[in-house]
């Protein structure tokens, strides 16, 4: 009788010490996808060999044409990341003269003054949100572009907005004194857009500190 108690002893060891030994090869196969970069990541702003920049030796300003009146201006900005000829993403300016002010209603041909981020359901970015008191205690959300840091890593496990033709809102100027208006106001420095492309994983850096005349310094997307 305690033969066969041994031997059942043994072979629930032999059960057990199969069981651990599969969990730990999981577990450390798990530490090799992460520390191996199986998942893909990149920091914002790093010239590294994983990365392809474009660096322009000037930065480049968006071209705008106003109306026929010139109280309306509009240009744009086409990004054309695998060079197929075809545009991925668009960065949308609206100016207005300051002598139109007083015909804006936000809406077509009226429009607010804005720089927007679009595209065709190619490109997926990095997206933040701002809630904001519209009186009697309601309350709506806003969502911007972030403006992110240089250095700041971004990766799959990001919060990541599809891009569409109606785009997302670097910023957004109302001619009222308390309207929100973005994070792109009142910028000082460089600051970067993360965006997702297929795969793949990039970076725009853009000179927004003056809103009337934002410029695309370079960008990078990964090999």
């Amino acid at each position: 009788m305690k033969f066969e108690y041994y031997l059942k002893y043994k072979e629930y060891l032999g059960t057990y010490l199969a069981f651990f030994l599969i969990i730990s090869l999981v577990s450390c196969r798990k530490d090799e996808i992460i520390m191996g970069n199986t998942i893909p990541f990149l920091i914002v702003g790093a010239e590294t060999p994983e990365v392809s920049i474009m660096s322009f030796p000037s930065p480049i300003p968006i071209s705008v044409v106003y109306d026929t009146l010139n109280l309306y201006g509009n240009g744009s900005y086409d990004f054309d990341f695998d060079l197929d000829g075809e545009s991925e993403m668009t960065l949308d300016l609206n100016l207005i003269n300051n002598d139109s002010i007083h015909l804006l209603n936000g809406g077509t041909p009226n429009y607010y003054p804005s720089l927007s981020l679009k595209s065709n359901n190619k490109v997926s970015i990095i997206t933040e949100q701002e809630i904001v008191y519209v009186g009697q205690g309601g309350t709506t959300t806003l969502v911007w572009l972030k403006a992110l840091n240089e250095g700041v890593e971004i990766n799959n496990s990001s919060e990541w907005k599809i891009l569409n033709e109606e785009g997302v809102k670097m910023w957004y100027e109302m001619p009222m004194p308390l309207s929100h208006k973005g994070t792109w106001h009142d910028l000082t420095e460089n600051k970067f857009i993360g965006f997702r492309y297929e795969d793949k994983l990039g970076w725009i850096e853009i000179n927004a500190t003056d809103l009337n005349n934002p410029l695309i310094v370079s960008y990078a997307i990964q090999r």
